[in-house]
């Protein structure tokens, strides 16, 4: 799993051409991302196509890049609704589903990935109103990888979320010196204080996780 590019963007890799999977396309609307970084970024991992491009909700610093992508890249399915789940080559892809909401961030999808002994949650931008309802609904569930909702905004990655999981890594995808102050302050404190290795694009820039059998190890 890579994480690459301005906003929300991961890059999920399987072995022996299992699939190559995008969560997110992130989105710049001062240049094409999609041109200048996620499919350079694509060829020099020798990768010709796109299985999959998963869009959690359509703000733009989620799924901008998407039509210059489209149009320069081969994709084959695009999702950007809800479904129960879908198996990729190893990869176990299940949507936690949420009530209906008048705000486009809570009506994104939340997915849970299971690849070996490993579990993500991506969480796209719900705010900890949400994850107070998966709570409810799920209970506790065996996550090692998060992917911080909202880039780390106050109004997400609330206590709750923390009593429903206890990831070992964390990871915000925000940009430098960004208007909004993200991460906040608060956040990366939760996450501090349960001993979580926090990965950020804004200090660390692309970085990677990656499998060997059931270990995994980081790569900035």
């Amino acid at each position: 799993m890579i994480n690459v590019g301005q906003g929300d963007c991961s890059y999920i890799i399987l072995p022996f051409n299992q699939g190559n999977i995008l969560i997110d396309t992130g989105g710049n609307k001062d240049y094409d991302l999609a041109v200048s970084t996620i499919i350079p970024f694509l060829k020099s991992k020798g990768v010709d196509h796109l299985d999959y491009v998963y869009v959690s909700h359509h703000d733009y610093d989620h799924y901008g890049a998407l039509k210059s992508l489209k149009e320069h890249f081969p994709i084959y399915h695009v999702i950007d609704h809800y479904e129960k789940e879908r198996q990729i080559g190893d990869l176990n892809i299940r949507m936690l589903k949420t009530s209906k909401s008048e705000d486009k961030n809570d009506n994104s999808l939340v997915m849970y990935c299971h690849y070996h002994q490993l579990h993500y949650l991506f969480t796209g931008d719900i705010s900890s109103h949400k994850e107070e309802e998966l709570y409810q609904e799920y209970g506790k569930l065996k996550v090692d990888v998060l992917k911080v909702s909202h880039h780390g905004s106050p109004n997400s990655s609330g206590v709750k979320l923390f009593e429903m999981i206890h990831p070992r890594i964390a990871f915000i995808g925000v940009g430098k010196h960004n208007r909004y102050g993200h991460p906040g302050r608060v956040v990366i404190n939760r996450l501090k204080e349960r001993g979580i290795m926090i990965l950020r694009t804004d200090k660390d820039g692309n970085f990677c996780i990656r499998h060997y059998g059931n270990d995994y190890f980081v790569y900035r």
